[in-house]
């Protein structure tokens, strides 16, 4: 198989999925929210196990979507940059492609039996960045119009119950919010 193959590949098939016989008969003998969480919690897209309490949150998150007949939703923090003597910094590169296509295929499961589907945010720390790595909220903007773009790419194979977009921290609070919780969990730990 030639790289374009594995890459073209990747994109048409990152979001498809069939339900196998352990599917089926999950979903015959739960209910569309327990299968969905089954599929959420799942060790095969996890490094470890997630805790009961975390479990009953998400199945509420779930409950509460589906009774609303709204998109399941997802937010993945992680820093959004890139270092910065690597290339391509400061923007995206092969790393956040199959982060991207590694993540629609963990929802495609939910895509495929939730009409509704999925709203999956992934969130950039934009704001702790800038205050101990010496990133710049310039080059924090810079990857994320970057990971936008690769988005679009990638939406042109999505489903229609599919949305992923690209968010940053500070887009949450304000300035004075965060410097307040900052300087409280800093005095905490020391």
């Amino acid at each position: 198989m030639s790289c374009q193959t594995y890459i073209t590949n990747k994109l048409n098939y990152c979001s498809a999925y069939e339900l196998n016989i352990q599917d089926k008969s999950l979903l015959a003998k739960n209910t569309l929210e327990e299968f969905i969480l089954q599929k959420v919690v799942s060790g095969k897209f996890r490094k470890w196990k997630v805790n009961k309490n975390h479990k009953q949150e998400i199945f509420q998150a779930i409950s509460h979507n589906i009774n609303n007949e709204q998109p399941i939703k997802f937010t993945f923090w992680f820093g959004g940059y890139k270092l910065y003597s690597l290339f391509p910094f400061p923007e995206v590169d092969w790393a956040d492609f199959f982060a991207i296509s590694y993540y629609c295929q963990y929802i495609s499961p939910i895509l495929l039996v939730y009409p509704p589907g999925v709203d999956f945010t992934f969130m950039l720390d934009s704001k702790i960045l800038t205050k101990i790595n010496n990133i710049s909220l310039d080059e924090i903007n810079m990857y994320q119009n970057s990971f936008k773009k690769l988005l679009k790419e990638f939406a042109i194979f999505f489903p229609k119950n599919l949305k992923l977009n690209v968010q940053k921290s500070s887009d949450l609070y304000s300035d004075s919010e965060f410097e307040e919780k900052f300087q409280e969990s800093f005095e905490k730990e020391v």
